[in-house]
């Protein structure tokens, strides 16, 4: 079975430093934007999907819930736009999936824990958000200063297992996503 991989959108084509590695800026604008972190499993999903994006305030971009009824597909300017200056950059997933890292805080050495949760939306079942725990909580809740640092420690996480060459992937199977 080949590896599987999460692809993150940019908001730009040129995402690398002198050094070719990911810019900060492109993981995440603003720290804060880490607490859940949208990502796309790859598979069904493209790299060349990453150009779309739901239109705010579209229901496709709203949690699916099983059950809810079929899903029809967007139409294209009302639910979704082509952004042509988007890429993506990839995450090995094993690189990711409970793995925890240490952030120095004002308590001592703290263990973050990355947890990679399956949260797909009406228009993209195929979407998954990195969320971080310390000691079992979601670091979401915390305080601001104390998830700033902790969100800090994320974002470095990122760009140092960040794959900026798109990875060789095929789809998932139906039966592990249908009845």
């Amino acid at each position: 079975m080949k590896a599987r991989f999460l692809a993150r959108h940019t908001n730009s084509i040129h995402i690398t430093d002198e050094n070719g590695r990911l810019k900060s800026e492109h993981v995440a604008f603003q720290t804060d934007h880490l607490r859940d972190y949208s990502t796309n499993l790859l598979g069904e999903f493209r790299p060349e999907d990453i150009q779309w994006q739901f239109v705010k305030g579209s229901d496709y971009g709203k949690a699916w819930q099983p059950g809810n009824g079929t899903v029809l597909p967007p139409q294209y300017d009302i639910d979704v736009s082509l952004v042509d200056d988007r890429r993506c950059f990839f995450m090995l997933i094993t690189a990711f999936y409970c793995i925890a890292f240490p952030v120095e805080t004002t308590a001592g050495v703290q263990q973050v824990v990355c947890q990679i949760i399956h949260t797909p939306t009406r228009g993209n079942f195929w979407h998954c958000s990195l969320r971080w725990f310390v000691d079992g909580d979601d670091i979401a809740a915390w305080g601001e200063n104390s998830r700033k640092r902790m969100l800090k420690a994320a974002r470095g996480f990122i760009i140092q297992n960040a794959r900026l060459t798109e990875p060789a992937y095929k789809a998932m199977l139906p039966a592990a996503y249908s009845e």
